[in-house]
């Protein structure tokens, strides 16, 4: 899919914006030619999960989680399972430990580059040791090697059948301690004859760089493409953002804390929605609107929201080509176990609240394994009035890597 150049875009670049905070400097993630692919490739992943998730109404995903997820699943698969799940994601074909290495690098380096803002990974593998009746741990040792090194993931033991309840205790309670109990759990029930699950949190809360006042916030009116208006918490600020727009949407990015992070809103042009947004984007584009470097003055109305998500994504990962994984008898998962059959379900749960501070988001996702058996003369700021549905991603500067994605729609 073609992207648009920003030579197409209005408004002029003016300035690039100075840190005001000195005191915290943004440490960049240093990635190799070959790691930086690998962003390219998972943003492009990234928005074509959000064109299968996106059906009219507000949702919030971390396409990061899913990544973290299924490349702990990947250090356990060979042959075109492993190809399919790699080529999905945008590795292309590729040696699991290479996508091990870029996922430790892009986890330490997310969790370093602004000491103002929180942001945390965590990786865990729930085993139980009763699967089949055979007791014990039958877990390849390079792949536990590969999880404990690369994604510095926990190893917990548990039998699902005579400690049920203490399993599904401990996998919700650390959903709830490793995203602040912003997800609070992500599991009703455990299954007895699973072999294991493998979870992924992540967990963001940034302070924009160019906080709202309160006192401007006030109740307006908020067109959703189908039905009557509803009011809405609109925020309100004039500052210094990055900015671009074409004949299809206009994009606005905010930043957070020393500017590592940031989110950029992609707002439809009247007479365009917000699929018509998501078709004209790729990996590249995003890239260049997300990454922008300079600042124009922007009267910016933006809601205030929070949106909660819970997402089966069995079919979707079907969908994009990750089949075989889910095949009893055809996924190649023998590295993670002599057990291990196929995945029995991936899930996600996000959530995101967004005020005049700032943004606060977390995402779980679990994976279940079944077992075999200043400007002179300024002139008027553009305005970015966010008053029907939009697109957002929240991405790490230096790398460019999207972190959570979502659609705003009002409800």
């Amino acid at each position: 899919m073609a992207g648009i150049s920003l030579s197409s875009f209005g408004g002029k670049a003016l300035r690039e914006a100075p840190l005001k905070d000195k005191s915290n400097e943004r440490k960049d993630i240093v990635l190799t030619e070959a790691q930086q692919k690998f962003v390219t490739g998972g943003n492009g992943f990234s928005l074509k999960l959000v064109n299968k998730l996106y059906k009219g109404k507000s949702f919030i995903c971390s396409p990061l989680s899913l990544q973290f997820a299924l490349g702990m699943v990947n250090a356990g698969a060979q042959g075109a399972t492993s190809d399919e799940i790699c080529t999905m994601l945008g590795y292309g074909v590729g040696a699991p430990d290479e996508v091990n290495a870029y996922s430790k690098l892009l986890s330490d380096g997310l969790t370093s580059v602004d000491k103002t803002t929180s942001m945390d990974i965590a990786n865990v593998l729930v085993y139980n040791t009763n699967f089949n009746g055979q007791g014990g741990v039958s877990l390849n040792k390079p792949f536990v090697n590969s999880l404990e090194k690369y994604y510095d993931a926990g190893i917990e033991l548990f039998d699902f059948e005579k400690d049920k309840f203490a399993a599904l205790g401990r996998i919700n309670g650390w959903c709830s301690e490793k995203t602040h109990k912003m997800i609070p759990s992500i599991l009703d029930d455990v299954n007895p004859i699973s072999l294991c699950y493998i979870l992924n949190a992540v967990y963001f809360k940034g302070m924009w760089a160019n906080k709202f006042d309160k006192r401007w916030t006030r109740e307006e009116d908020f067109f959703p493409e189908k039905g009557a208006a509803k009011k809405v918490e609109m925020m309100h600020l004039t500052d210094d953002f990055g900015y671009t727009a074409n004949d299809v949407w206009k994009s606005l990015t905010m930043p957070y804390g020393n500017k590592a992070f940031r989110l950029t809103a992609y707002l439809p042009q009247k007479g365009k929605t917000v699929a018509d947004v998501l078709a004209t984007l790729d990996a590249e584009t995003l890239a260049r609107t997300s990454g922008v470097r300079y600042t124009e003055e922007v009267r910016v109305s933006f809601p205030k929201f929070e949106t909660a998500s819970t997402m089966p994504l069995n079919d979707v990962l079907k969908e994009l080509g990750m089949k075989k994984a889910f095949k009893s008898g055809a996924a190649e998962l023998k590295l993670m176990s002599p057990y291990a059959n196929c995945i029995s379900q991936v899930l996600q749960k996000a959530k995101i609240k967004l005020d005049e501070e700032g943004t606060e988001a977390a995402a779980v996702t679990v994976v279940a394994v079944e077992g075999c058996t200043a400007i002179p003369n300024p002139p008027e700021p553009l305005t970015f009035r966010a008053d029907h549905p939009f697109f957002y991603v929240i991405t790490e500067v230096s790398t460019g890597a999207v972190i959570f994605a979502g659609c705003y729609a009002g409800d």
